[in-house]
């Protein structure tokens, strides 16, 4: 008789599986550490240094490193090392909310024409669970929602359907950099933002481009006259 033969079993994931989850344990880790300024603003970073306190090798820390500059929260410098992004100054936040103000309402209104049922679904999904998520003042406790703050605003600008715009929107990583002003606060404006947000997604199933684009202007500009106070705390010039 003859018998079938079997697959010889393997292991072949085992270990790049291990090595996505050291990186995914760094990226969050590190991630806490800057937003809870445990790694000071505009301070370098050493890999070796990190790997040896996070118990992992240099490599994980690197590709964390490299996600952390997508966020916007460090920078690599011309020598090859890392330096975490300053915080921002009064200056620098006015000017990160001029260019929002350009972008995201015109993102908007273009989004209303041609965002698809699916991502309305999932806008929705994204809206309706910041509503359960914690508020706190450190990191563990507003990160919930000031990832899915950021998703929110990435369906959107994303369903503009134009890549120039899509890229300069999620350049000016305007929500990470905002969440550095959180720390000791907490999400101070989780309020209107959830009342703002779902004025904007009817405004988006409607199809309505005017409205979900003065809805968004409006978002914006509240959301601007309340966090600069948190400037002024901070007391950046």
């Amino acid at each position: 008789m003859k018998i079938a033969s079997r697959a010889i079993a393997r292991a072949t994931d085992v270990e790049p599986l291990r090595r996505q989850m050291l990186a995914e344990h760094a990226y969050e880790r590190l991630k806490e550490l800057i937003l809870d300024r445990h790694i000071a603003p505009d301070s370098w970073m050493a890999v070796d240094v990190l790997a040896h306190d996070l118990g992992v090798s240099p490599t994980p820390v690197r590709e964390a490193l490299g996600r952390l500059e997508q966020d916007g929260l460090i920078r690599k410098m011309e020598n090859g090392r890392y330096r975490t992004e300053p915080l921002l100054t009064r200056a620098t936040f006015n000017e990160l909310y001029e260019v929002r103000l350009q972008l995201e309402p015109f993102a908007a209104g273009s989004a209303a024409k041609h965002i698809t049922g699916e991502e309305l679904i999932l806008l929705r999904e994204v809206e309706l669970s910041m509503h359960t998520a914690p508020t706190g003042n450190v990191y563990a406790q507003f990160a919930q929602f000031t990832t899915a703050n950021a998703a929110f605003h990435d369906i959107i600008a994303k369903a503009a359907r134009n890549r120039f715009l899509y890229d300069a929107i999620c350049r000016l990583h305007s929500h990470h950099r905002l969440a550095q002003l959180y720390l000791h606060h907490g999400i101070i404006d989780a309020e209107p933002a959830l009342e703002e947000h779902a004025a904007i997604v009817d405004a988006l199933t409607a199809h309505a481009a005017r409205s979900a684009r003065d809805l968004m202007r409006g978002h914006i500009e509240r959301s601007r006259r309340q966090l600069q106070d948190l400037v002024a705390e901070e007391g950046m010039a």
